[in-house]
């Protein structure tokens, strides 16, 4: 199945139009005006018969790796664009049409001038004649251009450079653009997901309560927490730092399982041994604590203060050849109490 892309279905509109040679007549001087674009380009044939095979060649093959190197696109040969102001700005918009002499034979050369046109060769190609109806001697030819899966690709028979489609142009590709295709760069990308769970010691009814509510509690707070890779490289040398802002009694938390070690009451770090590869997780925390609450509402079941301090957890995440990571989970401790569990997805800022 064909991958869905503006280019994509420009060209089938019109060749699955009833009348395809009518659907592209209709693009010139259109209203609102048909556009060249980064998906869409227009070519004539050259006037000087010598010239001809020449310059199709050429201007075949430069199409073919702009297009390829740049989303895709629709070439139509025998539509005229020029330079039309609309809007202050001066754009390429279908003007007029040069009809192409037998079609057909053109249809022919493109087909068996694209397995030389592109390095590497560029597939998934499609190509048609649009004859006037019953009439084989003049029409126009459409053709659609995917986007290349093995960039960057190289127009051989238009001075070898590299193309890009930018616009309403096809230019030669900046150096920037060119070295990230040769060379892309792969980073790992962290997620974080905790699960937090709360546990009520102290229930209406228990010893310690007034008219069968607490006046107060210390609960338990317990935290899961998984790193996730959800880039496009292995992360290996992991190590990490946590630092918690939560109400409750810091002495009283407690690293019970992961990589983690603590570093104090608010903080701990972590280390990795073994890597995290694209689309992995591991855990890296499990750690409880004990919270404070007293109960203001007798008539109410969860009635709770808290205290003023808003709960998150900050997350720096360090490993080789890459940028340190930083992610922050922040909760309402009022939404964990009422539901008892609550479950935090995080991604990284940078």
């Amino acid at each position: 199945m064909a991958t869905p892309s503006l280019a994509r279905n420009f060209y089938d509109q019109i060749v699955n139009n009833p009348d395809p040679f009518m659907a592209i007549r209709r693009l010139v001087n259109s209203n609102p005006p048909t556009l060249e674009s980064d998906h869409f380009d227009c070519k004539l044939e050259h006037q000087d018969q010598k010239q001809r095979e020449k310059k199709s060649k050429e201007l075949w093959s430069e199409v073919l790796g702009g297009f390829a190197n740049g989303g895709g696109g629709v070439l139509i040969w025998g539509l005229d664009a020029r330079k039309h102001k609309i809007d202050g700005r001066e754009i390429d918009a279908v003007c007029g049409e040069e009809l192409i002499a037998n079609p057909r034979a053109l249809e022919a050369r493109l087909r068996e001038l694209q397995r030389q046109a592109t390095d590497p060769p560029l597939g998934g190609v499609e190509i048609m004649a649009i004859p006037v109806q019953d009439d084989d001697s003049e029409g126009f030819v459409i053709c659609f251009i995917p986007d290349g899966p093995f960039k960057p690709y190289r127009s051989e028979q238009a001075g070898q450079q590299y193309y890009i489609r930018a616009g309403d142009t096809t230019q030669v590709m900046p150096r920037s653009v060119l070295s990230a295709m040769f060379f892309p760069r792969y980073n790992a990308v962290f997620n974080v997901r905790a699960e937090l769970t709360y546990k009520q010691y102290c229930r209406p009814g228990s010893a310690g309560s007034r008219h069968g509510y607490p006046v107060s509690s210390s609960d338990e707070i317990t935290c899961l927490m998984e790193l996730s890779n959800q880039g496009t490289a292995t992360a290996r040398g992991i190590f990490g730092r946590l630092r918690w802002r939560i109400p409750g009694e810091k002495e009283n938390f407690k690293v019970i399982g992961g990589d983690c070690w603590s570093n104090g009451d608010s903080e701990c770090s972590f280390m990795r041994s073994f890597p995290i590869h694209p689309g992995m997780g591991a855990i890296i925390l499990s750690a409880s604590w004990r919270i404070e609450h007293k109960i203001i509402d007798q008539n109410a079941n969860r009635g709770f203060v808290f205290g003023d301090t808003p709960p998150s957890i900050g997350l720096s995440v360090f490993c080789e050849n890459h940028q340190p990571q930083t992610i922050t989970l922040q909760f309402d401790l009022k939404e964990l109490v009422t539901n008892e569990k609550l479950e935090l997805v995080s991604a990284a800022d940078s």
